[in-house]
C-alpha cells in the first residue's frame, strides 16, 4: 500500500465535509412500537422526499453519536445535487421518546440544534405498545442476554451496569411478572433494566417537548388511524409538512416491522396497565387537545 493513501483518505474525507448535505427539516421522534418504521417508508415514497442512510440516526439521545458534533449527523443524509435540488430530508428515531431523562436530554439538544425544526410523533394504545415492547425484548435476550447493556455501553461510554437494576434471569417467560417488575422500579431514582412501560408515558414526554416547541411544529398522529384511514392521515401529515400534493392513493402503503402475532393480553393485565397508563393519557389528551382512539381509557373530562 501507498504511503500516500492514508493522506490520500484524509484529503477524500475532507473534501467530503465541504459538499453540502440534504439536512433534515422534520423528524419522526417516535413512540417506540407505536409505526414508525411504516410511517418512514410510507414518506419515502413522496417524490419531494429523500432518506438518510438509515431510518434511526439515534443522534441526538446518544451521547457518544452527539459528542460526535453536526458534521456527523449530517454525514447520514444525501448530497445536494441536481438529483436531490428542492427536496427534503428527515429521519426516523423513536428512542427520542425514550423515557423522560433521555427525552430531557434530546429535546435540549434538538431545540440547539434547530428551533425551527417540525417534529412528528406516531403513538398507540400505551397498552398494546407495552406487550409489543415485551416481545420485541424476548426476542432480543434470547439473541444475546446482554444486549441491552451492550446498547447503553454504545451509546453512552461512561454508562456503569453496577448502577443498574437488573432484572430476573427468567425475563420473558411471563409479561405480567415482567411489568409488576416496571412499577416496582418505574419510580426508582436509580435506572433498571430494559424498561417497558416509561417508553409509553407519552404525555408526560411530550409535555417536555411542548415546553421548547409551539404546538404548530409539533404533528401528532396515531396507528390507529394509519391503519384504518392511511390516506386521511398521510395526507394531513403531507399539509403540516408543506410537501407538493401526492397521490398516495397510488402508493403501496404496506405494514413494516410488525413483529408477528401474539397471543391475545389478557383481561388482567390490561386492567393493570390501563390503571397505570389512565393519568398519562388524560395529560396527552389535555395537551394535544384530541381524544385518543382508545378504548380501555375513559374519555378525558
Amino acid at each position: 500500500m501507498s504511503f500516500l493513501y492514508p493522506i490520500k483518505l484524509r484529503l477524500l474525507r475532507a473534501g467530503k465535509r465541504l459538499i453540502p448535505r440534504v439536512r433534515p427539516s422534520f423528524l419522526i421522534i417516535g413512540a417506540q412500537k407505536c409505526g414508525t418504521t411504516s410511517l418512514f417508508h410510507h414518506l419515502s415514497c413522496h417524490p419531494s422526499l429523500v432518506t438518510p442512510r438509515i431510518k434511526e440516526v439515534n443522534f441526538f439521545d446518544a451521547d457518544n453519536r452527539f459528542a460526535r458534533g453536526t458534521w456527523f449527523y449530517h454525514s447520514y443524509f444525501p448530497f445536494r445535487s441536481l438529483s436531490t435540488l428542492g427536496s427534503k430530508s428527515f429521519e426516523a428515531t423513536p428512542s427520542y421518546m425514550g423515557g423522560q431523562v433521555k427525552t430531557k436530554k434530546t429535546v435540549a439538544r434538538l431545540k440547539q440544534y434547530n428551533p425551527s425544526i417540525k417534529l412528528v410523533v406516531i403513538l398507540r394504545n400505551p397498552i398494546d405498545r407495552a406487550y409489543s415492547a415485551w416481545q420485541m425484548y424476548c426476542r432480543y435476550y434470547r439473541l444475546n442476554p446482554d444486549w441491552y447493556f451492550k446498547w447503553m455501553e454504545r451509546d453512552d461510554s461512561n454508562y456503569i451496569r453496577e448502577n443498574v437494576i437488573c432484572r430476573p434471569k427468567d425475563f420473558g417467560t411471563d409479561f405480567k411478572a415482567d411489568i409488576e417488575f416496571d412499577l416496582k422500579n418505574i419510580s426508582n431514582p436509580s435506572p433498571y433494566e430494559s424498561p417497558i412501560l416509561e417508553w409509553g408515558l407519552y404525555g408526560a414526554m411530550l409535555n417536555l417537548y411542548r415546553s421548547h416547541f409551539p404546538a404548530n411544529q409539533l404533528h401528532i398522529l396515531f396507528l390507529e388511524d394509519l391503519k384504518e384511514n392511511p390516506i386521511e392521515t398521510l395526507e394531513k401529515l403531507n399539509n403540516f409538512l408543506d410537501l407538493p400534493p401526492h397521490d398516495w392513493k397510488k402508493t403501496p402503503l404496506k405494514p413494516e416491522n410488525t413483529g408477528g402475532d401474539y397471543p391475545s393480553l389478557s383481561v388482567s393485565c390490561r386492567t393493570k396497565l390501563a390503571d397505570f397508563y389512565e393519568s398519562d393519557v388524560t395529560s396527552l389528551a389535555k395537551l394535544i387537545d384530541i381524544k385518543p382512539p382508545w378504548l380501555d381509557f375513559s374519555p378525558p373530562a
